[in-house]
């Protein structure tokens, strides 16, 4: 098996879609491009666009605080879920932990999962670019944008998904 991404074309058009989305307001369990997304709705929006996703399930509800009160790995389990389940056919997922991979490590197009300070279990999502050290995702308060790994980010970081191409 090959990682998605290594194919330069389809790279390329990611990046596009990526582009697209630039500047997408947050908006919590949103998924519509320009109008609001939330961090994982984006980046599965991304892959379905990509033509790596199927199918796409938006979430039940969930209030926007729960992963304060509770340890539920909600982002974690339905990013598990999506690929899974969602995955266009010739593609499968690998899971690492962070005891498993170091940033080093990392390819782009690869899913990060991240624990905040507040909160008992992974609660955001973003996407390694593969340039020097830059991910992007959305947060509250600036949308979709790129943002640079720092020692906090390698601190916060749980998990890391990679999409790969059945040989």
């Amino acid at each position: 098996m090959i990682p998605v991404f290594e194919n330069e074309k389809l790279w390329e058009h990611m990046e596009s879609i990526l582009a697209s989305w630039h500047n997408t307001p947050y908006k919590h369990m949103g998924m519509t491009k320009q109008r609001g997304a939330d961090c994982t709705m984006f980046l599965a929006c991304c892959y379905n666009e990509a033509g790596v996703m199927a199918n796409l399930y938006p979430p039940e509800y969930y209030p926007r605080d729960w992963n304060i009160h509770t340890g539920e790995e909600l982002v974690r389990n339905s990013l598990i879920y999506h690929l899974q389940t969602g995955l266009a056919k010739g593609f499968t997922a690998d899971i690492f932990e962070k005891k498993e991979i170091e940033r080093e490590d990392f390819i782009r197009g690869d899913l990060l999962g991240f624990k905040t300070p507040r909160s008992k279990c992974t609660n955001h999502t973003a996407m390694w670019l593969g340039r020097d050290d830059w991910m992007v995702n959305c947060i509250q308060g600036g949308g979709v944008c790129e943002l640079e790994w720092t020692r906090v980010w390698n601190r916060l970081f749980t998990t890391a998904f990679r999409i790969m191409v059945k040989e």
